[in-house]
């Protein structure tokens, strides 16, 4: 597991504005104050193993880097950045405006100043799948089990939105994938509103869940990008608080049986990022 340090890249600001919590897309256009961090997606793409690691306080750009990535690499409109786009029936149209829109964030940018062929090479060529595990804060093993599904199912619903606005047809080798990805996530939904203990029995549903959306995500756009937000988060909890023994292990085993899916199922380069510096 490799640490990704770009200490020495050399940075730009801009904007007069103060504000918190920023996204990368929300920054780009406006008077905010905005540090350029764009070379770190050839940092991420020509020093990261496998699998690597950012260790940084909170409140250090962490999130706001990782959305970087994502809206550098991913070729999906990623709408949740962009907002909606027009109802149009041509795909190739809303791909284009896409591609249109956030080529704009980078026009600008270091890193198609400094790094052009990179630029024109990767930028929107890769796949992306985002997790975010903030919420997975709980101290049992069936409200943990609830948590990770819920983190996972977000993504999974973005990856179908995704699809269903750009208008992109599922290929003939992704369409089972589809139907299986579909049924895990219809399956969340409807154990959605049960009690926490019931989820303790189903510790396997995150690990199922998450490998129906890796195998969707491969069978339809190939080996891609797994960006995790926030992993350490359902670690912590396992430090903190009076958790039952018993839950406690059983909780341990959840985690190092999910990380480890992830670990082997993901083909490309796989990000883990910390606010804590945690060590496992």
């Amino acid at each position: 597991m490799a640490n990704l340090r770009l200490s020495d890249s050399p940075t730009r600001v801009s904007g007069t504005q103060v504000s918190l919590g920023s996204q990368f897309a929300a920054s780009c256009g406006s008077d905010r104050i905005c540090v350029d961090k764009t070379l770190i997606c050839k940092g991420f793409w020509d020093v990261v193993d496998d699998t690597s690691r950012i260790c940084l306080p909170r409140r250090s750009g962490k999130t706001f880097n990782l959305q970087l990535l994502q809206l550098f690499f991913s070729p999906l409109p990623e709408l949740d950045c962009l907002g909606i786009l027009p109802d149009d029936d041509d795909s190739n149209s809303a791909i284009a405006l896409s591609r249109a829109k956030r080529e704009s964030f980078f026009n600008e940018s270091l890193l198609k100043k400094l790094h052009p062929e990179f630029f024109d090479e990767h930028f929107m060529k890769h796949p992306v799948v985002f997790i975010s595990f903030e919420s997975c804060k709980r101290r049992s093993s069936g409200g943990l089990v609830k948590r990770l599904c819920k983190a996972i199912a977000r993504s999974v619903q973005h990856h179908l939105d995704e699809l269903k606005h750009s208008k992109l047809t599922v290929c003939p080798e992704a369409i089972d994938a589809e139907m299986d990805l579909r049924g895990f996530l219809e399956t969340v939904k409807q154990l959605r509103g049960l009690p926490n203990d019931d989820f303790a029995q189903r510790s396997e549903l995150p690990c199922d869940l998450f490998s129906a959306l890796s195998r969707f995500v491969r069978r339809q756009f190939g080996g891609y990008i797994l960006l995790v937000d926030e992993y350490d988060i359902p670690f912590l909890t396992l430090l903190e608080g009076n958790w039952d023994e018993v839950d406690r292990d059983d909780s341990s085993t959840i985690l190092e049986t999910l990380f480890q899916d992830m670990f082997k199922v993901c083909t490309h380069q796989n990000l883990y990022t910390t606010g804590e510096g945690l060590s496992w």
